[in-house]
């Protein structure tokens, strides 16, 4: 995954493996007690197999992009933050 939070926190714009981008969430929002996450709005482009979710967690909004594989798993994902 790829992620200018990830820069912030591991030092590289990119985290690969699972157990390295569940490290990263653990440490990016392990620490939020309540998950007052919203879902703003989302869309499924069939044809390239891609979920992009807008969302808002406190004054935090963020999109993220996940390109699926043949399996139906995250091949590669992407997101950017704003406020």
């Amino acid at each position: 995954m790829r992620s200018p939070l990830a820069l912030t926190l591991t030092g590289s714009p990119v985290v690969t493996g699972a157990e390295n981008i569940r490290a990263y969430w653990r440490k990016a929002y392990g620490h939020v007690e309540s998950a007052d996450l919203k879902i703003l709005s989302w869309s499924w482009d069939e044809a390239i197999a891609r979920l992009t979710v807008w969302w808002q967690l406190g004054d935090t909004r963020a999109s993220e992009f996940m390109d699926f594989d043949e399996t139906g798993r995250v091949a590669r994902s992407e997101a950017f933050y704003g406020k």
